[in-house]
């Protein structure tokens, strides 16, 4: 008798541990980080900071050239990459939050991107650390680390960090 219950016992087990659909993941996204994306920027500096500092300089990205209607200067650059088409590299989209791997600005940062030449033009190259601090903020959907004085930063929205309406949370 034991027996038979036992496939019964493990079923109603089962079903009682699937929590079936999550409405909203985004509380989830930061737990896909891994250890090659770090919690906060090199020297604790902000992707927008990094942008404005290697990417919106006069004749690039900033707010008054746009060169491929790209401006990383003025506030609300996640609302305007998130989930966003480029002008430039067949449409590829910007920055996908759910596969960064495949984000246009990402591939730009690094050697041999796809299409065009790496980025910023003409300056040194963003370094490793750099790089995983942009692929972190996509995987954040544009949220900044705060630093916290410990290893394991709070993540706090910046202002960008509202994703387009028609880019899952």
């Amino acid at each position: 008798m034991s027996i038979c219950r036992a496939p019964i016992a493990f079923i109603v087990l089962l079903l009682a541990g699937c929590p079936g659909a999550i409405d909203d993941p985004a509380p989830f996204i930061v737990a896909r980080l891994d250890a090659s994306t770090p919690a906060r920027c090199p020297d604790g500096v902000s992707v927008r900071d990094l942008f404005a500092r290697r990417c919106a300089t006069i004749g690039c990205h900033d707010a008054v050239t746009q060169l491929i209607n790209l401006d990383l200067q003025s506030p609300g650059v996640a609302s305007r990459v998130l989930g966003q088409r480029s002008a430039a590299c067949g449409g590829r989209t910007l920055a996908d939050p759910n596969d960064p791997e495949r984000s246009s600005l990402l591939l730009k940062l690094r050697a041999a991107p796809p299409c065009g030449d790496r980025m910023p033009l003409g300056t040194p190259a963003f370094s490793p650390e750099e790089i995983a601090c942009v692929r972190g903020w996509i995987l954040r959907r544009g949220e900044e680390p705060v630093d916290s004085g410990t290893s394991d930063a709070a993540i706090v929205p910046t202002g960008d960090a509202a994703p387009p309406d028609d880019l899952p949370r």
